[in-house]
């Protein structure tokens, strides 16, 4: 996925948010749109994070078995930095769909539902990070 795929459906989604007539009264549908959005991001970067580390590992493994180990090391930082920028990424996009969406739950004074986004957010940003980080132990464990 382009680098720039993920910011672009983001972008989108929020154009399609900001521009709906239905949704912009309707709290409930505010909270499933913004709450789908949510899901998308972080299902989106969980899966490119994982194609990342298929690939990085699947190089790894090839220099290694010609005996290049310190270009493996190499490949591994690589990887290791772009898996992290990724999951940055896709964070700090939760963070501000989450924002604008809390926002405007809260000034059409649906509250809960604020609340329960901003728990959903925090979520999936955990999940993420953990995915991340998970997977970037299981490429630090081939040295």
């Amino acid at each position: 996925m382009p680098k720039w795929s993920l910011s672009f459906v983001v972008f989108s989604l929020l154009v399609l948010l900001s521009s709906s007539s239905n949704a912009q009264g309707n709290p409930q549908q505010i909270f499933e749109e913004c709450k789908e959005k949510i899901r998308v991001i972080q299902v989106r970067s969980i899966e490119r994070m994982e194609a990342i580390t298929a690939e990085c590992i699947r190089r790894i493994e090839e220099l290694q078995a010609a005996g290049q180990h310190e270009r493996a090391r190499a490949v591994a930082g690589e990887c290791i930095d772009l898996i992290r920028m990724t999951a940055r990424r896709a964070m700090g996009n939760i963070t501000e769909v989450c924002h604008r969406c809390v926002n405007a739950l809260r000034e059409l004074g649906a509250n809960e539902l604020a609340d329960r986004l901003e728990a959903i957010c925090i979520e999936a940003r955990r999940n993420i990070a953990t995915k991340a980080n998970a997977l970037i132990a299981r490429i630090r464990s081939k040295f």
